[in-house]
């Protein structure tokens, strides 16, 4: 008796998944051998046996020896994933010039289960580059190189418990004036198995990801593609395409459910006002009213004095916060080494809410030193709970944002 798999309800199969748990059983007490498992359990007694499937493809024989009989063996067949399979689940709207998509991963052969093993992805290097993405790199702004989520995450009970997000952000006009042409990039990205736990895996697949980007008419458009799945979105913000975006804004308590996940819904709630006029004016509309309505947590600034010396600016400092439509400014004033200063302000009010497109931000401006010191995040606020440094000759600054319903 073993798990489901999708393709195959019996309970008696004898192709099974690496890690895949099975109990044998007997009508009386006896040994039990098996010729590999995983977790080094390949020897039991009684009438029951529990046995996990080694974390390789393989033939193993389970032995049951019984006093005064002959004994019975089992031939078990054990597999590997061999594919993933994506399936576009969202459109995921990023800050311009950017787009993003998350797709739902199958993993196969689905005549087993892969409940007991687990899925990563590997790090790399970019691979072909061309166009805008070689002169973002030749101009220091990043190395375009893969950097996934380091932990490895279960593949679920029906092999399908992967969630994945494509994505790229933030890509700036370039050269002088500033503007956008065609490029691409991609990566060749490693993937990989392990039973639960166990070991630094196999590699199993290998899938392509590509950001293309278009130039003239279009300029700045991005497009990911990624096993067979692809999303589109324009400079301004609007995503192409049918899937549905990441949230229900079909009425104001779906809304309300939407700006409470997690801290940065209520930021994450701009970036997709553009695609929600284009394809839901209705749902638009609703999350104005709402934002509108509300009583948003406030964004609160943490300004850290980083220097190692025992101040950092005069009474003079100031720290300015920057929307699409108006600013909020607070005096800093003297901050000794090593403390930090909290300052409440009122996001939305910062925002021309029937004029945010994928290019609005928040700008974050010091005057300290004689010197202006400027950052800035695009929605959603890139930034979010961690630290942007600001160097100002002598002095060194770190500013933390985040939404809460207290500084903190």
């Amino acid at each position: 008796m073993q798990q489901v798999a999708p393709a195959d309800p019996s309970p008696a199969r004898t192709t099974v998944g690496v890690g895949e748990r099975v109990q044998f059983s007997s009508d009386g007490d006896g040994t039990w051998t098996a010729t590999a498992a995983s977790g080094g359990t390949t020897r039991g007694a009684g009438r029951t046996f529990t046995w996990a499937a080694p974390d390789r493809a393989a033939s193993v024989a389970i032995t049951h020896e019984r006093a005064g009989t002959t004994p019975s063996t089992i031939a078990m067949t054990v597999v590997a994933p061999d594919r993933i399979e994506f399936r576009k689940t969202s459109e995921v709207p990023q800050a311009a010039a950017g787009v993003g998509m998350v797709t739902n991963l199958h993993f196969f052969p689905d005549t087993v289960s892969f409940a007991r093993a687990e899925w990563q992805e590997q790090p790399g290097p970019v691979g072909a580059k061309s166009g805008y993405f070689e002169q973002y790199v030749a101009a220091g702004l990043g190395d375009l190189a893969h950097h996934p989520a380091a932990g490895w995450i279960p593949m679920g009970a029906h092999n399908t418990g992967v969630d994945d997000s494509a994505y790229t952000r933030e890509k700036p006009p370039l050269g002088t004036p500033g503007h956008y042409s065609e490029g691409m990039y991609q990566w060749q990205i490693p993937n990989k198995y392990r039973v639960a736990g166990e070991g630094e895996g196999y590699v199993f697949a290998n899938v392509e990801q590509t950001f293309t980007m278009d130039g003239g008419g279009q300029a700045g458009r991005l497009t990911v593609s990624k096993g067979g799945q692809q999303a589109s979105q324009s400079v301004p913000g609007v995503m192409e395409g049918g899937a549905p975006l990441l949230g229900d804004f079909s009425t104001d308590d779906a809304v309300l459910a939407f700006l409470d996940t997690g801290n940065d819904g209520l930021a994450r709630s701009l970036l997709l006002l553009p695609t929600l006029r284009a394809r839901d004016p209705a749902g638009a509309a609703r999350l104005v009213s709402v934002l509108r309505r509300i009583t948003a947590p406030p964004l609160y600034v943490g300004l850290t004095c980083a220097n190692p010396y025992s101040w950092f600016m005069g009474d003079d400092g100031r720290l300015t916060v920057q929307g699409n439509a108006a600013a909020h400014q607070e005096t800093v004033g003297s901050i000794h080494s090593g403390t930090t200063r909290s300052y409440s302000v009122p996001f939305l009010d910062l925002f021309d809410l029937d004029s945010v497109d994928a290019g609005t931000g928040v700008t974050f401006t010091l005057n300290v030193e004689g010197r202006v010191l400027r950052q800035r995040m695009a929605l959603p606020l890139t930034g979010l709970g961690r630290d942007t440094a600001f160097d100002g000759g002598a002095g060194h600054y770190l500013i933390r944002s985040f939404f809460s319903t207290r500084a903190s």
